[in-house]
């Protein structure tokens, strides 16, 4: 029996990733390697931005424009869904 570790997305899931994608692009585009918050500069592939619905709680809701979403660093996407981080600033930079 083969296992999974990774949690398998609905139908609907993956029907919603589809939609958002054009929208989560130009996001990342806007962007331009920096978060959108704190301004540090993302290094790919170890530190990529994550797209974020800006609205508090809306986690769950379809990102429908480019001025619903913003691109976050690691510790800025921790603090939106408070996770307590090991460390406080970026590592690789930032505004100062």
């Amino acid at each position: 029996m083969k296992r999974s570790y990774i949690n398998k997305k609905s139908d609907k899931q993956k029907a919603k990733d589809l939609r958002e994608l054009p929208v989560k692009l130009e996001i990342l585009r806007r962007a331009k390697g920096h978060c959108e918050r704190c301004g540090a500069e993302s290094k790919l592939p170890l530190y990529p931005l994550a797209v974020h619905h800006k609205k508090i709680g809306a986690d769950r809701e379809e990102i429908k424009s480019v001025e619903d979403g913003e691109a976050l660093c690691i510790i800025c996407h921790g603090k939106r869904h408070n996770l307590r981080l090991k460390f406080s600033k970026p590592m690789w930079g930032g505004k100062k």
